[in-house]
C-alpha cells in the first residue's frame, strides 16, 4: 500500500505537474544524484568490460519506471532467433531474490523476478540474472552457446560493455525533464544523442537528434490464453467483447482486469478500446494479486491479466476455480526490418552472411 502511494505521488509530480512543493524539496537530492551518476561513469570508464567475442546489445531507457523495454527485448530475441541466431538475455531480475549470477528457471519468478521468467518462457532463450549484469554476461558466455547477448535494461550499468544501445521512450516521454528523484530522468536528455537507435511508443520524439535513427513502434494483443497455456475459447479481445455484449442482462458476463505494470492504464485502455466492460484491480508494478482480490470475484467471472502477471499466477498454486477464471492477454510488437538487420550484422563473419535474409514478419 505504501509503495503504491509513493509511486502514485511521484508519477503525479513527474508527469502531471502536481506537488511542485515536493519537487522543490527534492532539488538537493536531484543534484546529489546527478553528481553521483557523473562520478560513476568517470570511475567505471577505465574498468569497462573487455569487448567480448559476441556482441552485447542494450535495450534501456533514460527514465525510471516502465517504458516497454521488456517487450522490445522479447520481440528482438524472437526476430533474431527466427534467423537462426543463438540469443542470450541478461537482466538484473528486479523483484527476485537472486543476487549472484544464475541461469533463470521460468517456474521460479519469486527467485528470478517476473520479467526474466517471462523472457525465458516466451522466447526460449537462455536468460541469466545478476545484481551486476556484467556477471550475468560472463555466466552466459561460460555456460551457453550464444551468438549475441541482449540486456533487458542496463544503459546506466557503466561497467557493462555494449556494442549497440537502443533507448526506448515511453508514451509519457521525459515528464518534467528533471533528474531523480525530483523527476523521472536517470540520465540527462543529451544521452539520447549517444545511443545507436531510439524506439518510441508515443510517436516520433523531437528530443532525439536527427543523426540517431528513430522508429515509432506499436503492438497488438494476440489470442487469449488460459493459465495452462492453451488457447482460450473466446479467441480475441474483440470476440470476448461480442460474447459479453450478447450475454443476457441478468447473467451479464463479469470481467475483471489486473496489470502489475508501471503504466497499467495502457492495458486498461486497450481492453476498453476492444469494447469490454470491466472492473480493474489495483496491482503494484511487479506486484501480485492478493488472496482477497481473488476471493472477491464471483465464480462465473473472468480475470484478464498481462503475460507478466500470468508468470506469477502460473506458479501461485491457484485453485481450480481461479485457474478457470484467468485469461492471459499477450502483447506482441513487430520491429523494423532495418533495426533487426543492423543488429544481426553485428555478429562476426562467417555467421553473418548466412543470417541476413529478412523474414516476412520483420516489418513494422
Amino acid at each position: 500500500m505504501l509503495r503504491r502511494l509513493t509511486e502514485d505521488t511521484l508519477n503525479a509530480l513527474w508527469y502531471s505537474g502536481r506537488y511542485r512543493w515536493l519537487g522543490a524539496a527534492l532539488t538537493p537530492f536531484e543534484r546529489l544524484y546527478t553528481q553521483l551518476a557523473k562520478y560513476k561513469w568517470r570511475s567505471a570508464a577505465a574498468q569497462r568490460m573487455e569487448r567480448l567475442a559476441v556482441p552485447v546489445v542494450i535495450i534501456g531507457n533514460i527514465v525510471a519506471g516502465g517504458s516497454g523495454k521488456t517487450p522490445v527485448t522479447q520481440a528482438l530475441a524472437i526476430a533474431l532467433k527466427a534467423r537462426g541466431i543463438k540469443v542470450g538475455i541478461v537482466s538484473r531480475g528486479y523483484g527476485g531474490s537472486v543476487r549472484e549470477a544464475t541461469l533463470v528457471d521460468a517456474a521460479q519468478p519469486h527467485r528470478f523476478g517476473d520479467e526474466p521468467c517471462l523472457l525465458n518462457a516466451t522466447t526460449g532463450c537462455p536468460v541469466a540474472v545478476a545484481q551486476f549484469r556484467s556477471d550475468a554476461v560472463r555466466l552466459l558466455r561460460s555456460q551457453c552457446a550464444v551468438d549475441l547477448i541482449l540486456s533487458d535494461d542496463g544503459m546506466q550499468h557503466a561497467s557493462l560493455h555494449r556494442d549497440f544501445e537502443i533507448c526506448v521512450l515511453g508514451a509519457r516521454g521525459i515528464g518534467n525533464g528533471r533528474g531523480l528523484p525530483a523527476g523521472p530522468l536517470r540520465e540527462p536528455v543529451s544521452r539520447l544523442g549517444k545511443v545507436d537507435a531510439v524506439l518510441t511508443w508515443g510517436g516520433l520524439s523531437t528530443l532525439v537528434p536527427k543523426t540517431v535513427p528513430q522508429w515509432h513502434i506499436q503492438g497488438a494483443h494476440g489470442v487469449l490464453q488460459l493459465i495452462s497455456g492453451n488457447a482460450a475459447p473466446e479467441g480475441t479481445l474483440q470476440a470476448l467483447a461480442v460474447l459479453q455484449a450478447k450475454s443476457p442482462i441478468k447473467s451479464k458476463l463479469r470481467i475483471f482486469a489486473a496489470a502489475g505494470l508501471a503504466q497499467p492504464d495502457r492495458f486498461y485502455v486497450s481492453l476498453a478500446g476492444a469494447g469490454l466492460v470491466f472492473k480493474s484491480l489495483a496491482v503494484a508494478d511487479h506486484g501480485m494479486l492478493s488472496a482477497a482480490q481473488l476471493a472477491s470475484m464471483p465464480d462465473d467471472a473472468l480475470l484478464l491479466v498481462t503475460e507478466k502477471d500470468a508468470i506469477k499466477l502460473r506458479y501461485a498454486n491457484l485453485t481450480a476455480r481461479h485457474q478457470r477464471m484467468v485469461r492471459i492477454v499477450p502483447w506482441r510488437i513487430t520491429l523494423p526490418t532495418a533495426l533487426v538487420n543492423t543488429i544481426a550484422a553485428l555478429i562476426p563473419q562467417p555467421f553473418k552472411s548466412a543470417t541476413m535474409t529478412p523474414l516476412a514478419g520483420d516489418k513494422l
